[in-house]
């Protein structure tokens, strides 16, 4: 049975995702012509000791987010090529003025919503050589059968859905890279999460319990919002996350809930970290 707290909790989602529905396209209206700005205390990539010829690269970004000015920064200091393929084209000027080789940039118009977008896909992947899928992740599917069309290798950061699990097979056989769950949370938590149960294991310890907490925990001079949390998202995205369902291993029994009891208060818990102070977690999607 539903909880009232969780399901006024949902209600409450709900709405922000119907609000935001109706202003989206204002918004988007408003982004070509709006000036964006990125935090510019990223670390420094150090020198390559590599010997791969990254100006014989190319890469193609799909979709120009938060997520994305680290990673152009990161592939442009060492010399790869990069086509970034956005909706708005002012999103990537700002990026473009800030890295150290902009000659190796080129940006194309991508309105991955548009009917024109599958012939503007189909171009780019032929002319890649890596085609890393930033959109939202209801497209990467279709970006991923394109790159496997012309034997493109292909990454994302999002989860592995059943559809792009179907392709595993066929970029086996072609000898090329799908990689997914590459980003901080999937992708850095299960790194961490292995380099310390394989820690256990090789000096002959045994897992009792594990479990890891992450999400956009800021900083604390950048923690200002009531939320105590920043990301990369857009809004609708992590509001439309919050409605999945889980599924975690606790105390040898498989325990699976849906979206609807994500935040009932025995699915909520309190935690004090060190060196940041009390948080609130909750079961993500399929730990099992």
């Amino acid at each position: 049975r539903q909880s009232p707290m969780a399901s006024s909790v949902t209600e409450k989602i709900q709405n922000l995702i119907d609000f935001i529905n109706t202003t989206n396209n204002e918004e988007e209206k408003k982004e070509d012509s709006s000036t964006f700005s990125y935090l510019t205390t990223a670390p420094q990539p150090q020198p390559s000791t590599s010997d791969i010829d990254t100006s014989k690269i190319k890469i193609v970004v799909l979709g120009c987010g938060l997520v994305v000015p680290p990673l152009i920064e990161y592939l442009n200091f060492y010399g790869y090529q990069i086509i970034i393929a956005t909706r708005s084209i002012a999103k990537a000027d700002p990026i473009i003025q800030k890295v150290t080789n902009p000659q190796l940039i080129r940006v194309e118009k991508l309105d991955i919503t548009q009917a024109s977008a599958d012939k503007i896909l189909d171009r780019l992947c032929n002319e890649g050589d890596i085609i890393v899928s930033l959109l939202p992740y209801i497209y990467h599917v279709k970006a991923a059968k394109i790159a496997l069309k012309y034997n493109k290798h292909f990454c994302t950061t999002s989860y592995i859905s059943d559809e792009m699990k179907a392709l595993d097979d066929q970029f086996k056989k072609k000898g090329l890279l799908c990689l997914n769950e590459c980003g901080v949370d999937p992708g850095l938590d299960h790194m961490s999460a292995m380099k310390i149960i394989d820690n256990v294991h090789e000096n002959n310890g045994k897992i009792v319990s594990f479990y890891s907490i992450c999400g956009g925990l800021p900083a604390p001079e950048f923690n200002d919002n009531p939320f105590g949390y920043k990301f990369s998202w857009a809004p609708r995205g992590v509001l439309l996350a919050s409605r999945n369902p889980f599924k975690q291993l606790i105390d040898g029994q498989v325990i699976e809930r849906p979206g609807s009891e994500l935040f009932a208060p025995k699915n909520v818990y309190n935690e004090k970290l060190k060196l940041i102070g009390d948080v609130e977690w909750y079961y993500n999607r399929d730990s099992y």
